[in-house]
């Protein structure tokens, strides 16, 4: 009978530990496995960003992060691949909170053998395969009716922001150049967000979002004009994207654009009284 082929990603830094889990795989008799190692989080991100596994194997505490938190940003980039934390510490409060937060299964070191190890990575990649295949369905139409909903949205005559209160035309029939470079401004900032949700680096997406409103209230655009060019990038970065970065931009763009909008209208309310809206009409006559 042929052995199934599972490929493992073990993310563990101590070697003698990896190489004790190594001999457990190697010693089923009803699989065999291709296994790749990370040392580090931040590894194990750039190798999950570019390559697909059947089953994550995470020791929790690594010399870039510890805890709880080596788990949260794991699955952050890997939803879809179950993921079985294999720690040295038999800690109940971590175990529940982890499986709470997504994980399938939870072993301690000691306690390993080869029929615990073979018998947990069948189970949580068969118990995972049935609920992701839910869970994709629930959030493809959840991506489905929001692009909608921003497609819906009046583009055209005075029901525009900017053509209704200003007597202008929308941005993006004024200027395609001007939208196309705050789209791409939105790209970046987008990007950042994951970056610095992903690797926890300060990326003070706060500031970029402050400036970037200052920008769009500079040439008086409104609000409509924010969300047909969150709109138009939202499906732009969806078009080559997997089911998982997908996610990630739906996510993060939500921030992005609902913070770009509170500074947005912080930024009318300081500075509509400077007769700025007098002057765009008086040069658009």
């Amino acid at each position: 009978m042929l052995k199934n082929n599972i490929k493992i990603f073990l993310v563990e830094d101590n070697p003698p530990d990896a190489r004790i889990v190594e001999e457990h795989l190697k010693d089923s008799d009803s699989d065999s496995f291709t296994i790749k190692n990370a040392e580090t989080l931040l590894q194990a991100i750039n190798i999950l960003m570019k390559e697909s596994f059947d089953i994550i194997l995470l020791d929790l505490n690594l010399p870039d992060s510890m805890g709880v938190e080596t788990f949260e940003r794991i699955y952050f980039v890997a939803q879809t691949t179950p993921i079985i934390l294999i720690t040295g510490i038999k800690d109940e409060h971590i175990a529940k909170e982890t499986i709470k937060k997504g994980a399938q299964d939870y072993l301690t070191k000691n306690d390993i053998s080869t029929n615990l190890l073979t018998r947990s990575i069948h189970y949580s990649i068969e118990r995972l395969k049935l609920s992701t295949e839910l869970e994709k369905t629930k959030q493809l139409e959840v991506l489905k009716k929001e692009i909608e909903t921003l497609d819906n949205i009046p583009k055209g005559g005075s029901t525009k922001a900017t053509e209704f209160s200003l007597g202008i035309r929308s941005l993006r029939g004024s200027s395609q150049k001007t939208f196309m470079a705050f789209s791409n401004e939105i790209a970046r900032i987008m990007e950042d967000a994951i970056d610095e949700r992903m690797y926890k680096i300060n990326k003070d997406i706060a500031t970029s979002l402050r400036i970037l409103a200052d920008d769009f209230g500079g040439i008086l655009a409104g609000p409509q004009d924010v969300v047909e060019i969150y709109s138009y990038t939202l499906k732009e970065k969806l078009k080559n994207a997997n089911y998982e970065l997908s996610r990630a931009y739906l996510e993060e763009g939500r921030m992005v654009v609902l913070q770009l909008m509170g500074y947005l209208v912080s930024f009318y309310r300081k500075y509509i009284p400077a007769n700025l809206i007098i002057n765009r009409k008086d040069n658009n006559k």
